[in-house]
């Protein structure tokens, strides 16, 4: 069984790992290309402003030698903060170096203890590699990860789980709502509510040592409860009650 799911842009830079990453062909060529950018080049590829091009580019300067950090510990998006892992705890820490993937536009799918350094990429930026978007780049390199009929719980957003093959696997959907009386249909759903659904998916999962469908469906942080009656074999739905 594997959870995947999608990075994030905000990052933390406090637990240097001793470990340096290890890159495959595709990744050295996005490196590559990135450090050839000028710096009208990275704005307009990014859609930012002079003042965001400065840590933009020291991230692209520093993807060969600069320092690295294991992936849990440097995403720092809203998700990643609904779970944080105990580094003594090493019943978690083993389950999710063995079930946890993070997909990543520059990376590839990476483990919770690979070491990464701090970048900024994700498939919607219109990078071309050797005359490729990221997506063609990539291809589906990204099933390589992953064995074929193999149970994956899909956490990520549909930006990163469109690199996989659903049909190759016993694929599971999650959508987490909220109870919401001023609805038409009483439910509630926006970026927010799933990214922390997912999150404490993740913390559940871990702290239960999870393997099998059944026990997924017994999660009730924050109030929230299985739907049978919205749910089926490749869709869970999660939706918290009213406090």
């Amino acid at each position: 069984m594997k959870i995947i799911f999608a990075p994030a842009k905000e990052m933390k830079i406090d637990k240097i790992s001793t470990e340096k990453p290890i890159y495959t062909v595709t990744t050295q060529a996005i490196i590559q290309t990135l450090q050839a950018q000028s710096d009208d080049q990275l704005k307009k590829l990014y859609k930012i402003s002079d003042q965001q091009v400065s840590q933009v580019k020291d991230y692209i300067r520093q993807l060969n030698t600069g320092p690295a950090y294991q992936a849990l510990d440097l995403y720092n998006g809203l998700a990643f903060r609904q779970f944080i892992v105990d580094d003594a705890d090493t019943a978690i820490a083993s389950y999710l170096d063995q079930h946890f993937r993070i997909l990543s536009a520059l990376y590839g799918p990476i483990k919770a203890t690979d070491p990464i350094r701090p970048y900024r990429l994700d498939f919607n930026t219109p990078l071309k590699v050797e005359g490729q978007n990221l997506r063609h780049l990539w291809g589906s390199d990204f099933n390589d990860f992953f064995e074929k009929g193999e149970t994956v719980l899909n956490l990520a957003s549909q930006e990163f789980s469109g690199m996989l093959d659903q049909d190759r696997y016993h694929w599971v959907d999650f959508e987490f709502y909220e109870y919401d009386p001023n609805k038409a249909n009483r439910l509630k759903k926006h970026s927010t509510i799933s990214k922390k659904g997912r999150g404490k998916m993740v913390a559940f999962l871990a702290s239960n040592q999870i393997k099998n469908l059944t026990d997924i469906k017994k999660f009730d942080a924050d109030g929230y409860q299985f739907e049978s009656n919205y749910s089926n074999d490749k869709k869970f739905v999660f939706i918290k009650q009213r406090s």
